[in-house]
């Protein structure tokens, strides 16, 4: 948070000068007809000064609604944030490109970090890197704890803007009490984490028995790190995942998951003579994460754009020459587009399409998706568009495949158990990629919806790739480390925790596969929107997180 100071601007200091002069005024002697001028005197300088408090305190907070308006770089408002040490590793963070599966900077960066503590640093076979330090003195018998995070971030940027993903950093900046980053993903999941546990890391005072700290590669495009971590490599006893996402809340299970992916070729032909090229353009959806908000009945942005291709054709004679949909198998789409050609003389339907599909989606999506829109601007015919056959068979398979929530739990009120999300459609020079995103809290329910996935594809004469199997993470309400953090966090603020399991597939769940004696707990702050532009960081949360996490090492139980 923000610390500001009252200033007492110029039209304030004839106020101060005249109450000065007045006390200082000669002559005020404390005879009777003295003391009934001092005593007016007095009150005057008493109400001088209350209109003087009040004005300063007016354009103190005055100063403070103007700062807390203004978009602040990260870089300047860091130092006056507090935690200051996990705003400035945070701020480091966003300053390395770490989009998943090229992470090759930032563990770098993490490698260097611990050899400059002169810490235990390991590198593992996938990439994974693991920082050991040494207990506190006289606390060497107490519990390991692991602090885990993931180094990678979902990377997606808006139309309008231009960012390298492999050099560009992140134009992170605060507005009021959030961190936000202009026109691209912010990176606080995971980066937020990451900075929590070097934060711990390089603490002189915090007291704690013998720590790890794990970062992990490619948690966001299929778990690789947590996968691929070799048992026997971590040594502790307890695991405090740092990629939660709401402060306050206790994650204690997670939903298992797989990727199902589409790669098919197609036949196209010549561009017919006769045709006008337009790009349909799908936008102004909200996005998000595909598991953790998956049933709050937002659209998705391909499912909607494939929607409207398969009316055109039917109505007259629309022809698809790309589709383009979609950055993440996880995340849901907030934008889309077609490239298409009408035959010349069927444009005022097709334009009146456009319009009318817009309402229509309004009408039935207008409650969530608030500033959707349905566009259509003149295109550059394309030299090729996709047969006849082709053009059915794949737009009735994307038409068809399953999306958003299959199932809710019947055990847990408001739980998602089933679901499967379409992320991405690349159509194009004769290739069309779908990634699609299946969660499930039973394993069984995995299959089941990879499954429908196979029957869809397969009658377009494509199969589908099945990989990244992870599995879900059984609750314990009753774990040693749950009601340790629950009761610190009591005494911390007053308030129980909230407690429960999500629909999001955690690297907790892969990693307990491992090492089935750990117990675990997730936790993070707040932070909004993850996997879309709109993502934000809420930056009181970060103190609670830190303050959880300093008390909670400090009492630690003994092995």
């Amino acid at each position: 948070m923000y610390l500001y100071s009252g200033i007492i601007n110029i039209r304030h200091k004839a106020l101060i000068d005249a109450v000065a002069g007045t006390i200082g005024r000669p002559g005020l002697g404390t005879g009777g007809k003295e003391i009934a001028i001092m005593l007016g005197v007095d009150r005057s300088i008493r109400l001088a000064l209350a209109i003087l408090a009040v004005a300063a305190l007016a354009d103190c907070f005055a100063l403070r609604e103007g700062a807390m308006a203004e978009k602040i770089p990260l870089e300047d408002a860091y130092q006056n944030m507090a935690p200051k040490d996990v705003w400035k590793r945070f701020y480091d963070m966003t300053q390395i490109p770490r989009r998943s599966l090229h992470e090759e900077k930032v563990r770098a960066y993490l490698v260097s970090f611990g050899n400059g503590l002169g810490l235990q640093t390991i590198v593992d076979n996938v990439g994974n890197v693991l920082i050991r330090k040494a207990p506190t003195p006289g606390m060497e018998n107490r519990k390991g704890v692991i602090l885990q995070a993931h180094m990678d971030m979902v990377a997606d940027q808006t139309p309008d803007t231009v960012h390298d993903w492999d050099n560009d950093p992140i134009a992170a900046y605060v507005d009021n009490d959030w961190v936000r980053a202009e026109g691209t993903t912010l990176g606080a999941d995971d980066g937020i984490g990451v900075a929590l546990a070097m934060a711990v890391l390089e603490s002189a005072t915090i007291a704690s028995g013998p720590l790890e700290a794990l970062f992990t590669v490619n948690e966001e495009a299929g778990m690789d790190g947590a996968t691929g971590l070799a048992p026997g490599l971590l040594t502790g006893d307890i695991l405090i995942n740092l990629d939660g996402e709401i402060e306050g809340d206790f994650t204690i299970g997670c939903a298992g998951g797989e990727a199902a992916a589409i790669q098919v070729p197609y036949k196209e032909t010549g561009l017919p003579g006769g045709m006008a090229a337009y790009r349909v353009a799908v936008q102004g959806l909200q996005g998000g994460h595909s598991g953790l908000e998956i049933n709050l009945g937002r659209g998705n942005a391909a499912k909607l754009l494939v929607r409207f291709l398969k009316d055109g054709a039917g109505r007259y004679g629309l022809r698809v020459s790309q589709i383009d949909s979609g950055t993440a198998a996880n995340a849901i789409p907030r934008d889309g587009s077609a490239l298409v050609c009408i035959p010349w003389g069927r444009e005022p339907d097709f334009l009146a399409h456009i319009s009318e599909y817009e309402g229509i989606l309004k009408s039935e999506l207008g409650a969530v998706e608030t500033d959707l829109s349905v566009t259509a601007a003149v295109a550059d015919p394309p030299p090729r568009i996709m047969n006849d056959k082709a053009q059915r068979d794949l737009v009735n398979a994307l038409y068809g495949t399953p999306q958003g929530v299959i199932r809710m739990s019947d055990n847990v009120a408001n739980l998602v158990e089933t679901s499967t999300n379409m992320g991405v459609v690349h159509a194009g020079d004769r290739a069309m990629e779908v990634e699609n995103r299946i969660r499930s809290s039973v394993d069984t329910s995995i299959d089941d919806v990879g499954s429908m996935l196979s029957s869809v594809w397969e009658l377009a004469g494509a199969q589908v790739e099945f990989s990244g199997r992870y599995p879900g993470w059984k609750p314990n309400p009753e774990s040693p480390l749950v009601l340790l953090m629950s009761d610190v966090y009591m005494a911390l603020f007053a308030q129980e925790p909230n407690i429960g399991a999500v629909h999001a597939g955690l690297e907790c769940g892969t990693i307990y596969g491992k090492y089935p004696n750990l117990d675990m707990i997730s936790i993070g702050p707040t932070n909004q929107k993850v996997h879309t532009t709109d993502e934000q960081l809420f930056v009181p949360s970060v103190q609670k997180v830190m303050d959880l996490l300093v008390e909670t090492l400090h009492q630690i139980p003994l092995k």
